[in-house]
């Protein structure tokens, strides 16, 4: 099976570097114009499905892509939400440093042993429910290609489940608004086959509305 891992496109939060979590926020008009350039460069994969987080930022960049490849079902799967992150959402890095230092230096050293304040989910948290979908997915898609359209924080963790790197590891990767990553399953293990593509954004005018 191969895996096309697609962070959703920015949105105005993004841009603000305010951190999402579950809020439902949408994306914005640069957004929606990374969305349709995904949609253009996937529309020759041969995608059977198309996987989305049910998050509204997920649910448009994965209907996009959809649209370019009419042979593909969208189906949303809640295990590819994003992190729950409590009290930290809607505040930029700068607010959760002045309010939370000491919980966001755990995050930033050991995420994985982290519990964000309030109301929140853990990283191994998510990573079961990905186990999971991931598993599913290898049973139900053998010798075929589908697309998962998520978040910053599943999208890492699909990749480190699948090459087996630790969760502790995710901060050294950067998966970009609209990038895609490529994944190859295999009986014995999984290749990373790219990584953080984002040649389809190439000259993307800037737009901030």
């Amino acid at each position: 099976m191969r895996l096309i891992i697609i962070r959703h496109g920015e949105t105005e939060w993004n841009r603000l570097r305010r951190t999402q979590g579950t809020t439902d926020t949408a994306l914005s008009v640069r957004g929606r114009r990374q969305a349709k350039r995904l949609g253009a460069r996937l529309s020759g994969a041969g995608l059977r499905c198309v996987y989305s987080s049910p998050l509204c930022r997920a649910k448009e960049t994965a209907a996009a892509i959809a649209l370019a490849s009419p042979a593909a079902r969208l189906e949303l799967a809640p295990a590819l939400v994003e992190i729950r992150f409590g009290a930290w959402e809607g505040l930029t890095f700068e607010e959760i440093a002045a309010r939370y230092p000491q919980e966001l230096e755990l995050w930033n050293r050991a995420p994985a042993q982290c519990v964000p304040p309030g109301d929140s989910e853990t990283l191994p948290q998510v990573a079961a429910r990905l186990r999971g979908f991931l598993s599913g997915l290898c049973e139900r898609h053998r010798g075929e290609t589908v697309a998962a359209v998520s978040h910053s924080i599943p999208c890492k963790l699909m990749v480190a489940l699948g090459i087996g790197l630790p969760l502790d590891g995710i901060h050294s990767l950067r998966m970009d608004n609209a990038s895609m990553t490529v994944l190859d399953f295999y009986e014995e293990r999984a290749v990373l086959r790219h990584f953080n593509d984002t040649a389809h954004l190439l000259n993307l005018p800037a737009c901030h509305r």
